[in-house]
């Protein structure tokens, strides 16, 4: 490796980390509000300028630490379910990582709606994976695991629509403004 791909390197690392520690902050962001939040969005984001093994990198810390420090109860207590957190948020940065050259080619407002789409989508899969790892923590009867799913489903509609609204409004707006920006050209 020569000098000029050490550097590469450090910055790619630099920025990955730079947009977990952002991932984490708008986490705190907006804990308050029952499952509107900014993370996903970062997460995708940084797929979208590092490509898609930085964009699971940073979605995967992201999600681990603000999992792990969430004031509303630490993931940790349920390994499957923080686990899950941080592959889901992985996954993310990811897929999106992968779209990337697909997405910036396009422009207007079927750009917006073509976010919002993959927004609910990606939620409704994260939200799958939730409900899987936390079965699997404390495996229950289907009636149970039916009641737990019902008793969920307004906070996961909430998630879904701002998730759509969130990602056709702001996703496409932050991926333009920031891939100006020297470090992530």
């Amino acid at each position: 490796m020569n000098d000029g791909d050490s550097r590469d390197s450090a910055r790619r690392l630099s920025r990955a980390a730079l947009l977990a520690a952002a991932a984490v902050a708008n986490g705190f962001l907006l804990f308050a509000v029952p499952n509107v939040e900014l993370v996903t969005l970062t997460v995708v984001v940084s797929g979208l300028l590092l490509g898609p093994g930085w964009g699971f990198g940073v979605g995967v810390a992201g999600a681990g630490v603000f999992g792990a420090l969430n004031p509303l109860g630490s993931s940790l207590a349920i390994p499957s379910l923080w686990a899950a957190q941080m592959l889901g948020q992985g996954l993310n940065g990811l897929v999106f990582g992968l779209l990337r050259a697909r997405l910036a080619s396009m422009s207007g407002p079927l750009r917006h709606a073509l976010f919002a789409a993959l927004g609910v989508t990606i939620t409704a899969l994260y939200q799958s994976l939730l409900a899987l790892s936390f079965w699997l923590f404390a495996p229950a009867g289907e009636e149970t695991f039916v009641a737990f799913l019902l008793g969920g489903l307004l906070f996961s509609l909430v998630h879904l629509i701002s998730n759509g609204v969130i990602f056709g409004v702001l996703a496409p707006v932050a991926h333009d403004r920031l891939s100006r920006l020297p470090g992530f050209r």
